[in-house]
């Protein structure tokens, strides 16, 4: 977890920024991205 308590530049919400739900998010998104790309892929075949 990331403490922005005195960082310099703060989100607006400000607080911790929770990196671990961050990481899983990055993966869902990631994943769905790959999944597009793969149902693209055979649509031009």
């Amino acid at each position: 977890m990331i403490d922005l308590g005195r960082a310099t530049r703060k989100p607006a919400s400000a607080g911790a920024i929770r990196t671990e739900l961050l990481a899983h998010a990055t993966r869902q998104a990631v994943t769905r991205l790959a999944a597009d790309v793969f149902q693209l892929s055979q649509k031009r075949r």
